[in-house]
């Protein structure tokens, strides 16, 4: 109870108890089910058993308090903090983007100027702009200071008409760029520049963190991984700062380690024991034609969305990519028609299927072979 109030300090305020709820795993909205209490309340051992996924806490008779915590708060203590250059306040790395869109304290320091350039009578001179107004320079519409920027973010990117007029006021705008990778016919070259041009608009947002325990067990490093992948709400093509404790590795090193690491999880599989299995494997079958696991329970679980969440990540920051994939599994997967997908008999990671399927090769069947082929398609 005593960490819980350290890591959610507005639990102490609220009275008339709580409880824990858990939700299973899948997609679309999810009925929470009740983290059943001991009699001496949670334990250790509960919430272990119970972290496979999100816990929500729920107040059984008030309203947990959801504003945001002042950056003095105790449970900013032990994270990294920089200085927002327009309050001079320190605050996390996680809630300093946030604060920079709401921090108010330049727009007193704008009054304070523009009071320069008024006249004797307090009026601003003819032919000047106020400094509160600002031109956008992709659409050249004039905006507020305060909305500025987050419509130059987005301003242009489904709007055709301004290319041109972008293009000659700021030259190589994103803008442009954005639509102009969908438009070359090389490949390669157009996820390079969809590539660059993603790391560029998100290049002065706060990085992603990981720390990755080299002296902690495999089964602990990998759930570490999935931890991270399984936040929801994040921008991938944020900078990321990666570092492995108990090893002096530091640089872009770390960072190739780290995405080597996590590809590698996804042919292999994951030490982690799930559904009573010593290594959760994603892809099944042979080198060339992996295909998917056809496990419920991984799909219930969110760990493809993991998988997906890695690819991309690793893509946009220019990692390795996976590869040994099954030609009819990518056919498919890139939008291709199933029904068009050539599916060769080593795309079929079940051994004794495969032989059963083997026998059809031949020009005629024994009876035990016949009964053999037709449960398999009963089956």
């Amino acid at each position: 109870m005593e960490q819980l109030n350290l890591l959610y300090p507005k639990l102490k305020t609220i009275k008339g108890g709580w409880l824990l709820y858990k939700a299973p795993g899948g997609w679309g909205r999810r009925k929470l089910s009740l983290v059943p209490p001991e009699d001496c309340g949670y334990t250790g051992k509960i919430l272990r058993a119970a972290c496979k996924g999100p816990i929500y806490i729920a107040p059984l008779q008030e309203q947990l308090d959801t504003n945001p915590l002042p950056p003095t708060s105790e449970t900013f203590s032990n994270m990294t903090k920089a200085l927002c250059q327009k309050c001079k306040t320190l605050y996390p790395l996680q809630v300093l983007a946030d604060h920079i869109k709401s921090c108010e304290i330049t727009a007193v320091e704008d009054s304070v100027e523009e009071s320069d350039h008024l006249d004797s009578d307090g009026n601003e001179p003819k032919g000047t702009k106020s400094p509160v107004d600002h031109t956008c320079p992709i659409c050249l519409k004039t905006f507020p200071y305060e909305t500025i920027e987050i419509h130059a973010s987005s301003c242009g990117e489904s709007a055709d008409s301004h290319s041109e007029v972008a293009d000659e006021v700021l030259p190589g705008c994103s803008a442009k760029i954005v639509d102009e990778w969908q438009s070359i016919p090389d490949p390669i070259k157009a996820m390079s520049l969809y590539r660059e041009t993603q790391l560029r608009n998100h290049a002065t947002q706060a990085p992603l963190s990981l720390y990755m325990d080299m002296r902690s067990t495999p089964a602990e490093r990998d759930g570490a991984l999935i931890s991270f992948y399984k936040k929801t709400r994040v921008e991938w093509a944020r900078p990321l700062y990666c570092k492995l404790e108990g090893d002096c590795a530091v640089g872009e090193g770390v960072t190739r380690f780290f995405f080597s690491t996590c590809i590698d999880r996804l042919k292999s599989g994951f030490s982690v024991n799930l559904s009573n299995i010593g290594v959760t494997r994603l892809f099944e079958g042979e080198v060339d034609h992996l295909v998917p696991s056809a496990s419920p329970f991984l799909v219930d679980s969110d760990l493809f969305v993991v998988a997906g969440r890695i690819l991309g990540h690793s893509f946009i920051h220019g990692g390795p990519c996976l590869s040994g994939l099954s030609p009819a599994f990518v056919h498919v997967l890139l939008g291709g028609n199933p029904e068009t997908a050539t599916v060769q008999l080593n795309d079929c990671p079940d051994l004794d299927i495969r032989e059963t399927v083997k026998l059809l090769e031949k020009s005629e069947l024994s009876n035990e072979e016949k009964n053999t082929v037709q449960d398999l398609a009963y089956a």
